[in-house]
């Protein structure tokens, strides 16, 4: 009779061949994708510090392509061919102070706006051709993650935000995480 320490390697051995043969079936070929664009957004750009959304920024249910580079938020529209610059929210300091940062219709009217949070501070920037209309709220947070939703079903956009009361660092301990429902009306914000 066969013993545990014989049939385990072969198993193994077995089990890693299959494995190497086969495939993931869910892999495909970038060939098989149905491509719309593939190229370049701006050709200063490098891939260091980049982090991109969607958004409808004017309400007309086309989105346009929102990349955070550096410190700066570059604004694209694309026309089906290539990608069309738009607008730059330029946000002063060091391109590592902004590490959240979403977008969504925030305020409830038709259209989304881009919400950024900086330390305890949370900047709404909402498009009014032809620039933005930027508001500041002070918070008692650090903010590590948000988006923008219905979470309480009322039919009305809250932003939920996941917070901490330390700055991040990758020394923090025991920090007290909290997190917060905000409705967002009149450019002001109250806690749900």
């Amino acid at each position: 009779m066969l013993e545990v320490k014989e049939i385990l390697p072969k198993l193994l051995l077995i089990i890693f061949v299959f494995n190497f043969m086969n495939p993931i079936s869910h892999s495909k070929n970038p060939a098989e994708f149905n491509k719309v664009y593939e190229g370049v957004l701006a050709d200063n750009m490098e891939s260091r510090n980049i982090s991109i959304r969607i958004a409808d920024l004017s309400g007309d249910k086309k989105d346009y392509l929102i990349a955070k580079y550096n410190s700066a938020f570059n604004i694209y529209k694309f026309d089906g061919e290539v990608w069309e610059f738009a607008y730059c929210i330029d946000i002063q300091g060091n391109e590592w102070d902004i590490k959240v940062w979403t977008t969504g219709d925030l305020d409830n009217d038709r259209k989304d706006e881009i919400i950024i949070f900086k330390e305890k501070t949370i900047i709404v920037y909402d498009l009014a051709e032809p620039d933005f209309i930027k508001t500041t709220h002070d918070f008692p947070y650090y903010i590590e993650s948000a988006v923008i939703g219905d979470i309480d079903n009322d039919k009305l956009n809250e932003l939920i935000m996941f917070c901490c009361d330390e700055p991040w660092s990758y020394n923090r301990q025991g920090c007290k995480y909290n997190v917060f429902v905000v409705k967002y009306d009149n450019r002001k914000m109250s806690i749900s």
